[in-house]
């Protein structure tokens, strides 16, 4: 089980409440679990910060949304919901940090599509001027060797796999 799911128990445990309660909550779709290989219900901790933020906590003792040990895995706070602001405020910094990251690697692969291009380019040129220079050798122009056209290819090739992967 992955460290930010819990038991049945550790939810219970958690939210002050039974472990039945947690299960009628699972079985009327109010909380959010998955059934493991053996078959026992796992809750992410964000959802069951998520069932709180919901389920107000009630006057009388053991309703729904009590405000018990809030978590297992962060500090208590006054409120559910800080917790929760402060996991989204996370989660957005984590996004705009990879949102970077895949701005700088697009970056540095159109820099270095643009460097093979440029290379590739170099040697068609010089492939042309080989053949050229080898019809102007030959005796027979008709039967001068050709360079193979093979980078002309392998480029065609690269384009369309870089054209696969923008799209």
């Amino acid at each position: 089980m992955a460290q930010d799911e819990l038991s049945t128990g550790e939810a219970a445990q958690t939210a002050g409440l039974s472990v039945s309660t947690i299960k009628r909550r699972i079985q009327a779709k109010e909380l959010q679990a998955r059934r493991t290989e053996n078959g026992e219900w796992v809750i992410q901790h964000i959802d069951l910060m998520a069932f709180f933020a919901a389920h107000r906590p009630a006057s009388r003792k053991g309703a729904i949304g009590r405000p018990a040990t809030i978590t297992a895995h962060e500090p208590r706070t006054s409120r559910p919901d800080e917790a929760l602001e402060r996991e989204v405020t996370e989660l957005k910094n984590e996004r705009m940090k990879l949102t970077e990251r895949i701005e700088r690697l697009e970056r540095e692969n159109r820099d270095l599509m643009r460097e093979y291009n440029a290379m590739m380019v170099r040697m068609v040129s010089k492939r042309d001027e080989m053949n050229r220079e080898l019809r102007s050798a030959s005796s027979t122009p008709s039967k001068a060797p050709e360079v193979e056209d093979v980078p002309t290819r392998f480029l065609a090739k690269l384009k369309k796999v870089a054209q696969a992967i923008r799209d």
